[in-house]
């Protein structure tokens, strides 16, 4: 059962609050009771069963992390950690050994208790992120982590980048290297609807198989084949239930069993929501386009296709191994081994046998 509810003024979040609902939806594994009606924050999803609360749900992927040390000043992007001596158009932090931290380019921040291993792109995304500066005096002069049983103080802040992706930054003047500032970060990717088919393809049915060797010395094997093509959609940050609608050859499938009259032949398939096999025929090649359209429960519709290329014929080959020549050249022996005895006697037409002591 899906139930999708709108905002008390009777329309869908917008803006910012979108934004921070699409990082809720889909960072945070919550349990909601099944027989209440879900909070603004899960808007779109999926309820669960009667005898099930919890909400599966993805995580935000990391665009970029890094970390740099430097006593001179620096700027870097966040978006992709790229340092540079001087700000360019991209820089979203600036570092000066004077008078300390300030944003650029258009980019926000704002400075957290929460530290900087726990914190999330949510939290983040909740922040007042309108702040441009941090002055040297609230970077610690401090130790750094890996110094075990000697005190670490970092400076910890959300930032929205001049791209407007979310990212947690942490900052202290290190001790160990002459009040150097070590600056870490992590920036999350935005979160963006996408639909991708999956697929995996194995040999069915294998005919009668020919060997041969060909002129440059391969050693090769042929035979006709039948191919078989299991295909799922996978969509991500998407409001659930999806209906899809598949596309073969050319051709839109109905639910269920049925066939495609390819070019190469007919394909027989089988459909059920968003898995989709395929057969072909013993022999035929497939050479054609596959599509898949998903629209969600917000009215929001992707589209993506893949195409489908296996040959009929299925040919191995190995290629033969060179024989290996083993050249011997006989030498004079040294003239101060021409007086040594001989260890065994050669007889004409026997065995040669040792010299009897």
């Amino acid at each position: 059962m899906s139930s999708r509810a709108t905002s008390t003024s009777g329309r869908p979040p917008s803006g910012d609050q979108a934004h921070r609902f699409e990082l809720e939806l889909h960072t945070e594994a919550t349990t909601i009771p099944c027989h209440s009606a879900p909070p603004p924050q899960y808007w779109g999803v999926r309820r669960c069963p009667s005898n099930c609360g919890i909400i599966q749900s993805l995580s935000v992927p990391v665009k970029n992390q890094g970390s740099h040390v430097s006593q001179s000043g620096f700027a870097v992007n966040l978006d992709n950690g790229a340092i540079t001596n001087n700000p360019t158009g991209a820089s979203d932090l600036v570092w000066d050994p004077v008078s300390g931290l300030t944003t650029h380019s258009g980019a926000g921040l704002r400075v957290t208790g929460t530290s900087y291993n726990s914190i999330s792109p949510v939290q983040v995304s909740r922040m007042n992120l309108t702040g441009t500066a941090i002055g040297l005096t609230q970077i610690p002069l401090s130790f750094p982590a890996s110094f075990f049983f000697m005190p670490s103080d970092y400076v910890v802040f959300g930032m929205r980048t001049s791209e407007g992706r979310y990212a947690k930054v942490r900052a202290q003047r290190s001790i160990t290297d002459g009040g150097a500032l070590r600056l870490d970060w992590m920036t999350w990717d935005t979160p963006t609807p996408r639909l991708d088919i999956a697929s995996r393809w194995s040999i069915f049915e294998r005919g009668e198989v020919h060997e041969y060797i060909t002129p440059d010395c391969k050693y090769c094997t042929s035979s006709p084949v039948r191919w078989l093509g299991v295909f799922e959609a996978w969509p991500a940050l998407t409001a659930f239930p999806i209906d899809y609608q598949w596309c073969l050859c050319g051709q839109i499938l109905q639910e269920g069993t049925g066939v495609v009259n390819s070019s190469d032949g007919p394909l027989t398939y089988v459909l059920e929501g968003r898995r989709l096999t395929v057969e072909s025929e013993l022999g035929n090649d497939i050479s054609c386009e596959l599509c898949v359209s998903a629209i969600d429960a917000r009215g929001l519709e992707l589209f993506t296709c893949i195409q489908l290329e296996k040959p009929g014929v299925d040919v191995q080959c190995k290629a033969c191994v060179p024989r290996r020549w083993i050249d011997v050249q006989m030498i004079p022996a040294p003239v101060e081994l021409t007086g040594w005895r001989p260890l065994v006697r050669a007889v004409p037409g026997q065995v040669a046998a040792p010299i009897e002591q």
